[in-house]
């Protein structure tokens, strides 16, 4: 907001002293009648011109620009080293332009690269972030059965990578209970921490279909029985590449997705609303509910144990 300020100041008095040399120094007093009348018009164009800018400058103090690197559907809180405040169990974002990073806070913290697990220099213009209140989830509905407004799916293409999965109705991840690289570990929600089983990658298999793997694991997402009944659990198992195992990924309004298995065609769904850390995320018939609708986080990853030993003894 001081660059575009200071731009339009110095435009204004640039433009300022040139027509005030145009006004003072008129050596053909002898002009036609016409030649006076161009000057008349030239001059009256740059007094308007001159106003002009006059109020662009102070729109630029009074209205200040929206911060542009900002995430779609947060809102700053605050800036590098300041003191913030946010609610029990709140998903911040910290960083600038496409470089954030994410943890669950509750009360008071500093925005800065220590608070989020960052080493080393982070960019001055970081700040902290939280979801906008137009966007967060309701908890009017109790059940995943209550009623709310559908909205209709639009194609979104989902890149290849790393992404923290946070469900809209309890601003919590999904995660491998317990950190586990078992087969057949559960699938739940928690507290947003870095965690490498709370990071998953999405890979596009083509055709509208993800695989979404367990950074931790290295192991699929998929279900725990063939059905099509509401409320089967889901957990990770080794990739066999079956219909159980590939997802597709919907956008809605507001930044978020919608989550559903080919086997089933039923949406990842926060069973009853929980908002607790380790509340069962299930399968659900899709009828819109907050508890049926995700935001995708591009994370980069920290290494894992395999990648680390693999680094160490090429």
């Amino acid at each position: 907001m001081e660059i575009v300020l200071k731009r339009a100041l110095a435009d204004f008095v640039r433009i300022e002293v040139a027509g005030y040399a145009a006004e003072t120094y008129n050596p053909a007093a002898g002009l036609s009648a016409n030649d006076k009348n161009h000057n008349d018009h030239r001059k009256e164009a740059d007094k308007f011109m001159r106003t002009r800018l006059l109020y662009s400058s102070l729109a630029a103090l009074a209205f200040p620009a929206a911060h542009a690197d900002a995430l779609d559907g947060f809102s700053t809180i605050c800036t590098l080293d300041e003191s913030c405040a946010v609610e029990s169990s709140t998903l911040v974002a910290f960083g600038h332009k496409e470089d954030f990073s994410y943890r669950t806070l509750s009360g008071n913290f500093v925005c800065n690269g220590k608070t989020f697990g960052i080493q080393g220099k982070v960019s001055a213009e970081s700040t902290c972030m939280t979801l906008d209140s137009s966007v967060l989830g309701s908890t009017s509905s109790s059940s995943s059965s209550g009623a709310t407004q559908y909205k209709e799916a639009k194609p979104g293409q989902i890149s290849t990578g790393f992404y923290a999965i946070v469900s809209r109705s309890s601003g919590k991840s999904l995660a491998i209970a317990d950190g586990s690289e078992e087969d057949g570990a559960a699938l739940v929600q928690q507290d947003f921490t870095g965690a490498a089983y709370q990071i998953w990658q999405v890979e596009d298999l083509g055709d509208g279909y993800y695989a979404i793997t367990a950074q931790h694991s290295e192991k699929a997402l998929d279900l725990q029985d063939f059905t099509n009944k509401d409320g089967v659990k889901l957990q990770q198992n080794p990739w066999m590449n079956s219909w159980d195992q590939h997802w597709v990924i919907q956008k809605l309004n507001g930044g978020f997705y919608r989550i559903t298995s080919r086997q089933s065609n039923q949406a990842l769904d926060v069973y009853e609303m929980n908002q607790m850390n380790g509340g069962t995320v299930c399968l659900w018939t899709y009828w819109g509910g907050d508890n049926q609708q995700w935001r995708l986080l591009p994370i980069t990853p920290p290494a894992t144990a395999a990648a680390t030993s693999a680094t160490a003894n090429p």
